[in-house]
């Protein structure tokens, strides 16, 4: 919605976010930072991969000191 045809009294009640999209690359960043904190193993294609934030997420499970890599999701 653009934020000025919305009728005032609407505004009113209303919190307004005005968002950026993050760089893909601050992202990748930011998760090779926490992989190695927790002391995860992650490769680049996986970090690309998941980083997109319109991209569709898989959930990772992994433990201390378990490798993640990039490979095809299956639906199931």
């Amino acid at each position: 919605t653009e934020p000025h045809k919305v009728i005032e009294t609407v505004q009113s009640r209303c919190q307004r976010f005005d968002l950026r999209r993050i760089p893909v690359t601050l992202i990748v960043k930011h998760l090779t930072e926490l992989a190695q904190k927790e002391n995860v193993k992650i490769d680049a294609a996986a970090l690309y991969a998941i980083a997109p934030p319109a991209a569709l997420l898989a959930l990772i499970e992994t433990g201390p000191g378990e490798d993640v890599g990039c490979r095809p999701l299956v639906a199931g």
